[in-house]
This record gives C-alpha cells, structure tokens and sequence, in this order.
C-alpha cells in the first residue's frame, strides 16, 4: 500500500446520449485514462460505457453507468465498473450528491458542493 504519495490521473472521453423520453436518455461513451504507473495498473486504459440519464424533476438527476476498464500495457487485464450518481438541487451555487462505484471495492459517497 501507499502511504502520503501522489498518483497523477488525466480522464477524458467521447460519447453519445440519445433521448427515450422528455425525462430520460441513454448514454454510451469511450473513455481513455492516461496516469502514472502504480502497483501492477497500466499507465494507458480504454473503459466503454453504457448508462441513462434521468430526470425526474428538476431537483432530481439520476445517472447509472457501466463498464469495463481495460489496461492497454498493464497486469491487471480488465475490471468491471458499476456507477450510480443521484444529484439534488436546482443552483448553479450547490448541490448534495449520493453516489455508489463498484470496481474492486464499494464505495459509497455523500457529498455537498458549493460552487464559486
């Protein structure tokens, strides 16, 4: 394990969102991570994505993805990844999101944002 070190990550992707109905959409992007070899990773991965978008107020936006996360140059082959994000709140200023990943582990997030 690491203790008090830095791994430097750059995360960008492509996609598409077609719309089902006036409250939802479905997604699918290709992403590319580029990062600092760590442990057995790769430095390179390609993840393809599917998920929605939904919406059913405007305080309320829900967004469910899945994955997999596949190292170009490194040991550990491919891994699944599962993401739920529910966004409260209409400002430009805040929000409260709760969101769930699955990777390797579970986690679980609650956070509040406030926007400059």
């Amino acid at each position: 394990a690491c203790t008090q070190c830095n791994v430097w990550k750059l995360e960008g992707g492509l996609g598409r969102a077609l719309p089902i109905s006036s409250h939802a959409m479905a997604l699918g992007m290709l992403n590319l991570t580029v990062q600092q070899p760590y442990q057995d990773g790769g430095s390179v991965a390609l993840t393809p994505q599917l998920g929605f978008i939904f919406t059913p107020s405007p305080y309320w936006k829900s967004r469910g993805t899945i994955g997999v996360q596949s190292d170009l140059n490194g040991a550990r082959g491919s891994d699944r990844i599962v993401r739920l994000e529910n966004r409260f709140g209409s400002s430009r200023h805040w929000d409260l999101r709760l969101s769930y990943e699955e990777r390797r582990a579970r986690e679980v997030l609650a956070a509040i944002s406030i926007y400059l």
